[in-house]
């Protein structure tokens, strides 16, 4: 059993479940397929900080290797748990996957206004009832309602439909609900005016939103999962190539726009079982650490089970900015909550004894992941940070609250 000090939720986990009859259970997931934002609403779509995202707009999604994450996702700490020892998404990796800004106000608000005024306001019509659920409008009536502008459209009109386009790209494809095709009104008045809208940090929204799912995917009774599984995806084959396909393709800027394709890439592992195997060949002793600093044993983390059950169900009224003033606050902070460590010195990646000791006394979950090969091919993590370092501008800084690291612009 793992060790009552850390992994408290390992009972019900499911990694716990691995080898017995739902050894190979597979989340259910949907591709991605977009098309290319009409040229009147691009600069709308920049000036509100989604253009960069709007790069991403065909993803086939692989349900085994999501699956082969989630078991090594661990939601005490909001890492992934591999041999060698933790990493996790960062918003760097929000950054330069998807390119959405990171840094600015959180996003949040009301979710309780007449969604019916609203889009008449913000859209210029309001949907038909069959199209909505609650306060949530489905994506395909959003599509086919402005994909088509005219070329004599008037401003108001190519404002209703950048707004449109931005709503589907949220429920879609950056914070995509298990639904697969709703997403929430509550968005709408975010992008009342473009310019605010781009001042508010979607990149730790977008990030925020796919822990919490990664979080739920992680209960053995679960089958669906939501959330931006482009950027758990694309994360994993450039950090973990091994897994990626084989491309000419040089990489771009947004990264994940590398992997544009409707089709699925040839030459990757596929399988449950094959690609748990290649997770378990992970070399021990050479995961890069992932901020340049040397990994130290880590704090305690804050328990946050109250705030993973909490949800939308009985809070149609809810003032969310009242009632996460506290995170709110510590989000306002992130400049204040930089942590520091040594940096690492040459290219002595390893980590610690001390720390691969105390890594193995705490998570007795890799034991049940763990396998025995005679191979004796073994894998590096990491190959690519430094062509990460060329696509950005970014300081390498983190700060933790809720999303644990933060770089900044």
């Amino acid at each position: 059993m793992a060790s009552s000090s850390l992994l408290r939720l390992q009972e019900n986990h499911i990694s716990s479940f691995v080898f017995q009859e739902d050894t190979c259970r597979i989340l259910r997931s949907r591709r991605i397929y977009f098309e290319e934002p009409h040229p009147y609403i691009i600069n709308y779509l920049k000036m509100s900080g989604f253009y960069n995202a709007s790069q991403v707009r065909r993803f086939v999604l692989l349900p085994d290797l999501i699956s082969a994450l989630i078991e090594r996702w661990r939601p005490e700490t909001h890492t992934f748990h591999f041999p060698f020892g933790e990493c996790t998404i960062t918003l760097e990796d929000v950054a330069l996957q998807l390119g959405l800004p990171i840094d600015g106000m959180a996003v949040t608000g009301c979710s309780l206004l007449d969604w019916k005024d609203e889009c008449q306001n913000l859209l210029g019509v309001v949907p038909p009832e069959e199209h909505l659920n609650g306060s949530r409008v489905k994506l395909t009536w959003l599509q086919s309602t402005f994909q088509h502008l005219p070329e004599n459209a008037s401003e108001k009109d190519i404002k209703y439909a950048a707004r449109a386009y931005i709503l589907r790209l949220i429920g879609g494809v950056l914070m995509p609900d298990k639904s697969g095709n709703l997403v929430h009104l509550m968005y709408l008045p975010l992008l009342r005016d473009f310019k605010l809208a781009g001042t508010y940090s979607w990149g730790s929204a977008c990030l925020g939103f796919l822990y919490r799912e990664l979080c739920r995917a992680t209960i053995p009774k679960t089958h669906d999962i939501g959330g931006c599984l482009v950027l758990l995806q694309s994360w994993a084959w450039y950090r973990l190539p091994f897994l990626a396909p084989r491309t000419a393709t040089a990489p771009v800027y947004p990264l994940a726009s590398r992997w544009n394709s409707r089709k699925v890439h040839p030459g990757i592992p596929s399988g449950l079982p094959s690609i748990r195997e290649q997770l378990d060949r992970l070399e021990y002793d050479k995961g890069m650490r992932q901020f340049g600093m040397q990994q130290s044993i880590s704090e305690m983390p804050m328990n946050l089970d109250m705030l993973h059950k909490i949800d939308m169900r009985g809070h149609h009224d809810e003032q969310w900015l009242a009632k996460h003033k506290e995170w709110i606050e510590l989000w306002d902070m992130r400049s204040q909550k930089i942590p520091h460590g040594y940096p690492i010195v040459g290219n002595d990646f390893k980590p610690s004894d001390e720390y691969r000791r105390w890594y193995m006394d705490e998570d007795h979950s890799l034991e049940i992941l763990a396998h025995a090969f005679t191979s004796s091919s073994m894998w590096c993590i990491w190959d690519v940070v430094e062509s990460y370092r060329e696509w950005t501008c970014l300081d390498r800084r983190c700060t933790y609250g809720m999303l644990a690291h933060m770089s900044m612009t």
